[in-house]
């Protein structure tokens, strides 16, 4: 039988090895010697020796051991010879660099997993994964992000070099789940938690992220008016039909611009044909306005941004919406968002 420790060493020798390579060979190598040990102390026992060392049986107890034990030998050799064809196999191959679309990837709880060549990946372990995010997977390709790049040896990706927008972008699908679960069973959604979920991001990655500062000269104001000391909360506002069935779901955001004496939230949609509302709150009642008015965006009331305009000029107005602002002149609307906000 061949010595594993001289197969190391030539092993050690292939400098252009991945370390997924190396450590794949290193478990094998290991895994050989394991079973070689295993059978150094079947042959020591059936040839009654007392003491075990490996290694130490002559050729002549070998050979009066394979003639006694055909079988056993025959299944050694088998998956020896099994365990170097592994070991060749890794040594032949070589890591790819794949750009990858959002569209090839497939998440699974804990881990993801790639498409490539019709050919689906080993699991990728990445503990904020969830398999109810392959249900998400049309607002990703709203936003048009770049691929993935991925290295792989044989099916298995070793790494993925821009591992970090994976994870901001399955963030984000952890906070879009949350919506989705509100609007199947009205599960509670806790604004404190998303913006627990959204303190890895600067404002200025999640701009990057949704790409706002592409959606128009509104969105990009906005974008640059944002206070640091809050964050941008992307929102998703659910739209009825006439008879009240759900007709479809935008993206909207809430904005949040300081001045000396208050704190003012902006409720922006993606879509030019909805208005710009803006509300008025303080520093205590922040957390607990953005809570309402997150709950009130993803609700299913019939005609909301009627009810809030007219709630603006009543003295109910749970919301505190002091304005509304149509997209019609830029330059206008500029104005008027600044004539609300002196006070």
């Amino acid at each position: 039988m061949n010595n594993p420790k001289h197969d190391k060493r030539l092993i050690l020798n292939h400098t252009e090895l991945s370390e997924f390579q190396r450590r794949e060979i290193a478990r094998i190598d290991n895994e050989i010697k394991s079973y070689l040990e295993y059978l150094e102390k079947l042959h020591a026992k059936n040839l009654s020796h007392n003491t075990v060392n490996v290694f130490k049986l002559t050729k002549k107890q070998r050979a009066r051991l394979e003639k006694q034990n055909p079988s056993i030998t025959k299944f050694s050799k088998k998956k020896l010879a099994d365990l170097e064809h592994q070991k060749t196999l890794i040594l032949k191959q070589r890591q790819l660099l794949k750009k990858v679309e959002w569209t090839a990837v497939r998440f699974d709880d804990y881990m993801v997993r790639i498409v490539v060549n019709g050919l689906v990946s080993e699991p990728f372990s990445l503990q904020e994964s969830r398999k109810s995010f392959e249900h998400l997977k049309s607002y990703i390709q709203r936003y048009q992000l770049m691929p993935l790049q991925v290295a792989i040896i044989g099916s298995t990706v070793v790494s993925i070099t821009n591992l970090e927008e994976l994870r901001k972008v399955i963030m984000v699908l952890s906070i879009q789940n949350e919506v989705n679960l509100y609007f199947e069973d009205s599960h509670s959604i806790s604004v404190d938690t998303i913006l627990t979920k959204l303190r890895g991001f600067t404002n200025k990655e999640l701009s990057t992220l949704f790409k706002l500062q592409e959606r128009g000269a509104y969105l990009k104001y906005l974008c640059d008016l944002q206070s640091m000391n809050y964050k941008i909360i992307p929102t998703t506002e659910m739209s009825l039909s006439n008879n009240r069935r759900p007709a479809a779901v935008e993206d909207t955001f809430l904005f949040t611009i300081t001045n000396k004496k208050n704190i003012f939230i902006i409720w922006e949609s993606t879509l030019i044909n909805r208005a710009t509302y803006v509300f008025r709150t303080s520093k205590f009642n922040y957390l607990m306005h953005v809570q309402n008015l997150f709950d009130f965006i993803a609700s299913t009331q019939h005609k909301k941004r009627t009810r809030l305009r007219q709630s603006i000029s009543n003295e109910n107005n749970p919301l505190k919406s002091i304005g509304v602002l149509v997209h019609d002149d830029v330059t206008q609307w500029t104005s008027r968002l600044q004539d609300l906000m002196r006070y």
